[in-house]
């Protein structure tokens, strides 16, 4: 990803950027690879780069025992800083206990932020959660700093399309909230051409948009993934893989649904990888529905996965 090339027409020769994202390695994910991705490529083009997120629970919702009891932790991480700091997390995902996790990191992550002694020319949020821009821009105005405001995806719009927000009076505080981080942002970056034409239809200035794609290091996956074939005994098969969250919006049952249909083709598997708040539905569906064509694995590290990935003729 070409970061650092799109902010260099704003930018001094070195940036002091905070970048805060809920999410963030060990945990696995998209949103967790991107973050890493960002911090890592900015400080390697010399930025100072200060990431502040949660410590490590998602998606099981479970903090490790060497994070319990503490409030925050700074560590360094290659070439930049990380500070983790206390959330709300449980294995129980319900409406009240999400939004404490979410309101929980927001509180945190801004009183963490106060600890930092550092000067910042950059606040660089990155949501959904959509709170993680409350702390976003109070932390950019206490620290003097740029606001940037990072969309992965429209929220409360998509929570709202799943079914997972019913309450009107909920929806409509989320979306005044929406709209004052597009007003106040200094810029707003979209991972897609989709997000940004959504915002410009919605009056959001043109100007203050950025697209800054998901990407991949190809080099990962280079000769890579005939020998993980082997160790899972799928050799001679032509492996359809999905990796990443079981979750809500991810169709998990659709997914199943395939696998099931797909029973006819002998040669044709399905390797799910990951976790989520779907996962024992999956594994319910795997049982009764006797998908033997069907494997299913715990989320794997992000050094590891690649070999997985390169196993697969096909990815969901």
């Amino acid at each position: 990803m070409d970061v650092s090339r799109k902010m260099e027409k704003h930018r001094n020769p070195s940036l002091r950027i905070l970048y805060i994202s809920q999410y963030f390695p060990p945990e696995v994910g998209a949103t967790q690879s991107r973050a890493f991705d960002m911090a890592y490529y900015l400080s390697e083009r010399g930025h100072k780069v200060t990431v502040l997120c949660e410590f490590p629970n998602h998606p099981s919702g479970i903090l490790p025992a060497r994070y319990r009891r503490k409030f925050w932790e700074r560590r360094r991480m290659r070439r930049f800083r990380v500070c983790r700091c206390w959330v709300y997390a449980t294995p129980q995902k319900t409406f009240v206990t999400r939004l404490l996790f979410y309101l929980s990191f927001m509180c945190s992550s801004i009183a963490a932020g106060l600890f930092l002694r550092d000067k910042f020319d950059v606040v660089y949020t990155t949501s959904p959660p959509l709170f993680v821009g409350v702390s976003g821009y109070i932390l950019s105005r206490l620290k003097n700093a740029k606001f940037v405001f990072e969309v992965r995806d429209l929220w409360p719009e998509s929570a709202v399309a799943l079914g997972e927000l019913r309450n009107p009076g909920f929806i409509k505080r989320a979306g005044k909230l929406e709209t004052f981080f597009y007003r106040k942002a200094e810029k707003i970056v979209g991972v897609t051409s989709g997000i940004l034409e959504n915002l410009m239809n919605r009056g959001v200035n043109p100007e203050k948009l950025q697209l800054i794609k998901n990407g991949t290091n190809i080099h990962l996956f280079k000769n890579r993934g005939d020998h993980k074939k082997d160790d899972l005994n799928l050799r001679g098969r032509f492996v359809v893989g999905y990796f990443g969250i079981f979750g809500l919006a991810q169709g998990m049952e659709q997914l199943c649904e395939l696998a099931e249909r797909m029973k006819i083709y002998p040669d044709v598997h399905f390797l799910f990888v990951g976790d989520g708040p779907k996962k024992q539905n999956v594994l319910d569906l795997k049982s009764e529905k006797q998908l033997t064509n069907l494997t299913i694995l715990d989320e794997i590290r992000r050094v590891e996965i690649a070999e997985y990935i390169s196993a697969c003729d096909a990815a969901l």
